[in-house]
Formats: C-alpha cells, structure tokens, sequence
C-alpha cells in the first residue's frame, strides 16, 4: 500500500511523460489521506488496468485530450476490471477535444472525471463541476462513463455536464443510493443530464434535484429498473423536449415508488414512454406540467398502477391544443388504481390566444387511439378549460377523453369534474364502455364564449358505445343561452338524449349509442347522445326497458 504524504501539482516542465496518467499496471492500494493531485488543467492523475484501490484522494483540474478519435476520463482512466475508488472527490474534470493542424477534430470525449470498462466500483465520492466538451462525434458521461457491471454507491454530483449525463453507463450497473444536483446536457443533442443508460442497469433510492436544461434526468434504454427514486424541479426548457424527470427509448422499463414533483417538459412533464411494455407503479406526481400529459406522456402497451396524481396540468399558453392534464397515452395502455385531484388541461392566458382557436381535453387523461383500459381510478376536481376571445375554444371531458374504439372505463368515480363538453368524460369514437361508474357534482364549464354547452356527465359522439350500471348523483346541467333547456318534470329516462328546449344542439345522423343503466339496453340513434343531462338530481340508477329517438 501506499500512502501520499503531500499534495501534488502538474508541472509540464517536469512532468510532461505523465500528461497520460500515472500508469499503473500492478495490483496495488493508493491511499489519499486526504492529499489533493492537481492537474494543473494540463494532465490526467492515473491511467489503471486492474485490482487497483484509489481512496481517500482529492482530484481536482484533471484534465484528458487527444486528437485521436477517443478522449477518455480526465482524472482516471480504468481499462480493466476490479477497481475500487472510494472516499475521493473530483472537482472541475475534464474530458475535452483537441484540433489537428487544419482546426479540425473528429474526437469523441467520454467521462470528465472517470472512464472504467467493466466491474467496477465507484463508492462514497463527490463529483462537482465534472463535464466533457461537446464535440460533433459525441460526448458522454460528464462525470463518469462506464461500460458493463459497474457499481456506482453513495456519490454526490453536483453541476457535471455533458451531452449524454453526469453518468453514461452500459449494460447491467447498478446506481445506488446518489445524489444529483443541477446536472445537465451542453446541448439540445444529449438525453439524460444526470443519468443514460442503456440495457439492464438498476436506480436505486436517488434523488434528482433542480435541473433546468433542454433534456430529462433520465434517459434509458430497455429492460432498466428505476425505483425508490425522488425527482424535484427537474424541469426541460424546450417545448420540444419529452419527459422532465425520464425518458424511455426502449420496451419493458419499471418505474416504481418514485415520486415527481414540480417537473415540466414539452410533452410528458415527469416521464415519457416510447417504448412498449414499460410499467409505472406505486408512484405520486405533484404539480408536473406539459403542453400535453401533464405528468405522464406514453404510447403503446404501458401500465400505470396504483398512482396518485395531484395539482398535475396542461399549460399551452399560445397556439396549439392541450391534452391530457395527467396523462396522454395512445394505444392498449391500462391505467389502474390511479387517484387524480386537481388534475386540468388549460389552453389560455396568452395575447397568442386572442384570436387563436384551443382546444383543452382530458382534465386527467386523453386517451388519443384504441383498446386503452381505465379500472378503479378516482377523479376529483379534475377540469378541461380552454378560452379565447375572437377564436373559437372549446374543452371536452372533464376527467378523461377518448378518441378512437374499443376503449373501456370501468369502476371509476368521478367527484367535481367540469368541461363543456362532457362533464366527466368525453366518448369520441366507436365501441367504448362505460360500466358500473359513479357520477357525483359533474358541472357545466360556462366559459364558452358562444354558449355552446353540451353534455353531461357523458358525453358520446359515434357508434357502438354502450354505458352500464352508471349512477349520476347531483349531476346537475346549467342552462344558458338557449341551452339544453329540459323539463325539471320530465321522467328521468326522458333525460337520456333528450334534446328539448336546445336549439344549439349537435347532432350526428351516424350516432348509435347503446345505454344499459341496468341490464336493459336503451338505443339512441340520429343524435350526440347526451348523459345525464336533467337538472333533475339522481340518486338511483336509472331504469329504462328501450327507448329510441
């Protein structure tokens, strides 16, 4: 073993063999005592193979560059395996570019701090103000870049940038128990500003905390395991961004017990989902926000499970509609025992607006394609709101937005949802089900400038949709400009698709909606259907044997 009895600082004069690193080459034990290697911004500290321990070592001004195609680790360079850092800092390390003759580089720069290949171990350090330069062949790993079954456990980074994360690891790593604080990309071409990763790697009980770029904190490949992990203020500042806290590329990714908050991107303001298969479990969103998917934003075959959604919202302030004020999805997605308060897509508050035409739908979900399945989720005080002043806007589906066919609610409770069209939820498509629902305080949204208020609890626009076992509870329609004005004597089943006293009502000759408030079914043709529309207050479930208009 060896111990350091002093600092140590670069001089080019005397020591330019060692621009490179030390090498290394023995099994060996480098004790620090907490002595400082300076690299005078010139030089690399230690160029490793393997069975070497690096501990209790202060690192700082390391820096690494070549103009040859790879520049790799500005403080340390690992290309064996079995190596253990420990107890070190690292403190402005650099993995940069150099130029040829011609002003020209073609260098890819990976790992400010640290490059390792595989089976690692990183433990017990800090990392700060870490970064690799940007160069047009890619630049990864601000802080550290490893390959395959590396452990990293216990660090703390703290302003690391790079194109591609403060970490860009490979293949089955582990990440346990880190800190990541402001970390970024230098670009608008990198993902991940605290963490890419590929294949197989697991996150482990680590907190990200005011990141403010062009990217998200995480992003992903396939197979990755993200759990107990805590995201705050990770916030992209790009409207074209995806996903303020994760983003997965690839299929079959478990986010569990994690929780958002105060996270926003273009599209998915906590997590974005490209993939297949990925799995969203036992996680809370708080005040995350997105031009469209509030908190999440996911495409085909996903599961979110046993989540809670709170204060989360769509703001499109200017042109551009607005969507899904917790969750946008698109095909075969199932969203189960899910909680959403305070949940709202607004398209508003812009001079952009005065005379655009918006469009708000899904307080808490849009669902724009088929075969998604919403089970036992509650929806309280969840509001779809769009205005303009010379344009047209419009706002459907209070709490959820369907577009498209074969898409199901079932087991759901809906509790202060207000829109203009569709109270709680707006139907828009073919062969959607809405089965043993309950429906309490569901309102009108008088915004509308035109007076165009439709709908009421439900709102179906298509054929093949059938509704059962639904239960309205003071779902009371207000009645203005001429709109839906129904007779407070009417027989409830006279509510269903009534259109008395409307003489702004839409209607659709290719409408064929099935309504079962029990086991009978009530056919409706010629016309929008309109659900519990009365301002009559229910309090049993409505018996019908048929009726057709």
């Amino acid at each position: 073993e060896i111990e350091l009895t002093h600092d140590y600082v670069y001089d080019e004069s005397s020591d330019s063999e060692f621009t490179n690193g030390i090498a290394i080459s023995k099994s060996i034990t480098i004790d620090g005592k907490g002595k400082t290697i300076d690299g005078n911004n010139q030089a690399r500290a230690f160029n490793i193979t393997s069975n070497v321990i690096l501990k209790n070592i202060q690192f700082i001004n390391c820096k690494y560059g070549t103009s040859s195609y790879y520049s790799l680790g500005g403080a340390i360079y690992s290309s064996g395996s079995n190596n253990y850092i420990t107890n070190c800092t690292f403190t402005n390390c650099i993995s940069t570019k150099t130029y040829d003759n011609y002003g020209e580089s073609y260098t890819s720069t990976s790992g400010g701090a640290i490059y390792c290949g595989s089976n690692n171990y990183i433990t017990n350090c800090t990392f700060t103000k870490c970064t690799t330069t940007y160069s047009d062949d890619g630049s990864s790993g601000g802080a550290i870049n490893c390959g395959d079954n590396n452990s990293i456990t216990n660090c703390t980074f703290t302003d690391c940038t790079s194109t591609g994360g403060a970490i860009n690891c490979g293949v089955n790593n582990s990440i346990l128990n880190c800190i990541f604080i402001n970390c970024t990309i230098s670009t608008d071409m990198g993902s991940g500003s605290a963490i890419s990763c590929a294949v197989n790697n697991s996150i482990k009980n680590c907190t990200f905390t005011d990141r403010y770029c062009v990217s998200t904190a995480i992003s992903c490949g396939s197979n990755n395991y993200i759990v107990n992990c805590n995201f705050k203020e990770s916030t992209s500042n790009s409207i074209e961004t995806s996903g303020g806290a994760i983003y997965c590329m690839g299929d079959n990714n478990s986010i569990l017990n994690c929780t958002f908050v105060n996270c926003s991107a273009g599209f998915g303001g906590a997590i974005y989902c490209m993939g297949c298969n990925n799995s969203i479990l036992n996680c809370t969103f708080v005040n995350c926000s997105a031009g469209s998917g509030g908190a999440i934003g996911c495409y085909n075959n996903n599961n979110v499970i046993n989540c809670v959604f709170t204060n989360c919202m769509t703001i499109r302030n200017g042109w551009g509609d607005s969507h899904g004020g917790a969750i946008y999805c698109g095909n075969e997605n199932s969203i189960l025992n899910c909680t959403f308060v305070n949940c709202s897509a607004v398209s508003s508050n812009s001079y952009m607006d005065i005379h655009a035409s918006s469009y708000s739908s899904g307080g808490a979900i849009y669902s724009c394609s088929n075969s998604n399945s919403i089970l036992n989720c509650t929806f309280v005080n969840c509001i779809a709101s769009a205005s303009s002043i010379y344009g047209s806007s419009d706002s459907s589906g209070g709490a959820i937005y369907f577009e498209g066919i074969n898409n199901s609610i079932i087991k759901c409770n809906f509790i202060n949802c207000i829109s203009n069209l569709g109270r709680a939820i707006y139907c828009y498509g073919k062969y959607n089900s809405i089965t043993n629902c309950d429906f309490t305080n569901c309102t009108n949204n008088n915004d509308d400038n035109e007076g165009s208020t439709f709908g009421g609890a439900i709102y179906c626009s298509g054929s093949g949709n059938v509704i059962t076992n639904c239960t309205p509870t003071n779902t009371d329609h207000n009645s203005e400009n001429g709109n839906e004005n129904h007779n407070n004597n009417q027989n409830p089943s006279s509510n269903f698709g009534s259109n008395s006293g409307n003489n702004n009502q839409r209607t659709d000759s290719t409408q064929d909606t099935t309504v079962n408030p029990t086991s009978q079914p009530v056919k409706v043709t010629k016309q929008v259907i309109k659900i519990f529309a009365s301002k009559k207050t229910f309090k049993r479930k409505v018996k019908v044997k048929k009726y057709t208009v």
